[in-house]
């Protein structure tokens, strides 16, 4: 993230990066190194259109699954359990 990153340190504007994120973790390390204040997908939302439920869910493994309409979250749990993830 680059230009967002120079703009952020140039103009003192807050930023959105974009390109070529595709985990969570890309994303949260982004943002605490203040390469960018809002993080943006493209390609990866194309891919996966559940991305932003999948990784709260990946981070908060209790809660994660409540963003999701209760029959998709219910499904989702049980294949995970079923899974031994």
């Amino acid at each position: 993230l680059p230009v967002s990153e120079a703009i952020r340190e140039e103009a003192g504007l807050p930023t959105m990066g974009v390109g070529l994120i595709r985990t969570g973790e890309q994303a949260a390390i982004a943002l605490q190194d203040g390469r960018a204040d809002l993080i943006a997908l493209g390609r990866e939302l194309l891919w996966n259109p559940n991305w932003p439920m999948q990784i709260a869910a990946e981070h908060d493994e209790a809660n994660g699954w409540k963003l999701m309409p209760p029959q998709y979250g219910w499904w989702l749990r049980r294949r995970k359990a079923q899974q031994g993830k």
